[in-house]
């Protein structure tokens, strides 16, 4: 038995229906956002305290990189820091072989990454707290002898 909407008036079913595809729509939407980092990570760039813990690292060594232990870039920068001498590494790990997380909130950490140097890659290397570069800048610097250089003014070497 069909009831009959009024003028105007849309069947009960009906309006269910579409209430229902409303709902849905837009837990599918937020999730996605969440998913892809803007509502969640955005509200706390710099407040978390993973991320002045990182923030304090950086400030506080000599020589800090930020790297995940299955990035090959990451493996080849730290083979070369090794090469060159360094002394003081600091290394932060954000993942480990198997890609699982090693600290509480990579995504904050590499949203913060994003906001002072630019960029979200690994690695990120910093002498005497300032942004160096990454992998590609390293090999650079490295050839050109400006690495050793750098470190040398850092009490690095």
């Amino acid at each position: 038995m069909a009831i009959a909407a009024g003028r105007g008036q849309v069947p009960f079913a009906r309006r269910r229906a579409c209430t229902y595809h409303h709902v849905l729509f837009l837990v599918i939407g937020a999730f996605l956002l969440s998913r892809r980092g803007v509502l969640a990570p955005v509200l706390s760039i710099g407040q978390g305290s993973e991320v002045q813990e990182v923030e304090e690292k950086i400030k506080g060594s000599k020589v800090f990189l930020l790297s995940k232990e299955y990035c090959p870039f990451c493996q080849r920068a730290k083979s070369i820091l090794s090469s060159v001498g360094v002394a003081g590494l600091e290394v932060l790990e954000l993942a480990d072989m198997d890609k699982r997380p090693l600290v509480k909130d990579p995504a904050a950490i590499m949203d913060y990454m994003e906001k002072i140097t630019g960029a979200r890659t690994v690695p990120r290397l910093f002498i005497a707290g300032k942004f160096v570069g990454g992998y590609d800048d390293i090999v650079r610097m490295s050839q050109s002898g400006e690495l050793q250089q750098r470190l040398k003014e850092a009490d690095a070497l």
